[in-house]
């Protein structure tokens, strides 16, 4: 039995695909090859690089420190997608009622006699 990350990943997308794990490993490693990024790394300076980011990160502590009185090192992904979902609706406005009711004011009149066939 494989002992690796690696080993078991091959030999279950072999079983899925259809492919020996060596066949696999192969494809995986081409697939590794192909993801290489060319990062440079840039200086924070004092954080005024990344103002934004370093914005966000205080908006998602200051609302885990005002939302929850204890917070678990477990659910911390739990709270983070709750803040974006928060985030999310709270800067896209045109809700889906909102959507709902647009759509229906823009649209061409149609009387009920158009709709009923004789």
């Amino acid at each position: 039995m494989a002992t690796s990350t690696k080993s078991l990943s091959a030999s279950y997308m072999g079983v899925r695909c259809g492919m020996t794990e060596k066949t696999a490993r192969l494809f995986m490693l081409k697939v590794i090859e192909a993801m290489t990024y060319d990062i440079t790394q840039t200086e924070s300076n004092r954080g005024l690089n990344f103002k934004a980011l370093h914005t966000r990160i205080h908006q998602v502590k200051s609302w885990i420190k005002t939302t929850y009185f204890w917070v678990s090192d477990n659910n911390l992904n739990r709270y983070f997608n709750e803040f974006c979902f928060r985030i999310n609706r709270s800067q896209s406005k045109a809700t889906i009622f909102n959507n709902l009711i647009v759509k229906m004011v823009e649209v061409d009149k149609i009387y009920q006699s158009e709709l009923i066939s004789n």
